[in-house]
């Protein structure tokens, strides 16, 4: 009965994936994007447990059985709220809102500054970049949850500076903004072998991108890119406790 559900699982994620491409034509489209990771997650890690026994040295057949349909159960949820988003027709009430572009960059400019002077505070305490990420799994960290917490307001710059209405490759400063707001996720993830940092400033800016122009890739890009990202986020983890500065 669990191989059973975990199967099924598999063929509803990529049923879902299909249906929601072929409805849409659009590879950013949320059941594209989302039904490769519930495969992943719900599909090939149950059974490389399973086949390898381990799966049991924690939970009984019946308790991964459980799991597994209560799996399947969100899987169908998720699957049918985003298709009936999709059917939704939102109509603005009130007065549209003025989307100037001085006063998205200034803002993205604003709150990417804080977010950076929230890093370096913790890069300081931290003992600069080798003591952040000299040893292996390291990276910033802060006891008030404020400074913490603000290191996020550079993903919403860079999201901001990356709006079809802020987009302009062309500045020097824009640049210049983007690359230095990046480099603390940029450096989270990969010298301290982090996957979040690494999955969500790898999409959120490959995907930003093509927003910004109002294009998309092919599907065999997208695909490739995903099975990049993936590939390096297995990297990562295989090879945590060999990177970091100074490692040979």
């Amino acid at each position: 009965m669990f191989l059973f559900s975990v199967w099924l699982t598999i063929a509803v994620a990529l049923l879902a994936l299909l249906i929601g491409y072929g409805k849409s034509r659009d590879v950013f489209h949320p059941l594209v994007l989302t039904m490769p990771i519930f495969v992943f997650i719900y599909g090939y890690m149950p059974l490389t447990l399973d086949s390898s026994g381990e799966l049991y040295s924690y939970v009984t057949n019946e308790q991964a059985s459980f799991a597994q349909w209560l799996a399947l159960s969100v899987l169908l949820a998720f699957t049918a709220g985003c298709f009936r988003g999709t059917r939704a027709i939102v109509s603005p009430k009130g007065l549209p809102a003025v989307q100037d572009p001085s006063v998205l960059y200034r803002g993205a400019m604003f709150l990417g500054g804080a977010g950076f002077l929230a890093w370096l505070y913790m890069l300081k305490a931290g003992g600069g970049l080798s003591g952040l990420y000299g040893s292996a799994y390291g990276g910033a960290w802060s006891d008030i949850g404020y400074v913490r917490d603000s290191v996020y307001l550079l993903l919403v710059a860079i999201l901001i500076l990356l709006s079809p209405q802020v987009f302009a490759p062309r500045r020097v400063l824009w640049w210049i903004a983007i690359i230095l707001f990046a480099f603390p996720w940029a450096a989270q993830g990969l010298l301290g072998a982090r996957r979040g940092p690494t999955f969500v400033l790898a999409v959120g800016v490959g995907v930003s991108c093509y927003l910004a122009r109002n294009r998309r890739p092919s599907l065999a890009l997208t695909a490739t890119a995903g099975a990049a990202v993936g590939l390096l986020m297995l990297f990562l983890v295989a090879n945590r406790g060999s990177i970091y500065l100074g490692s040979d």
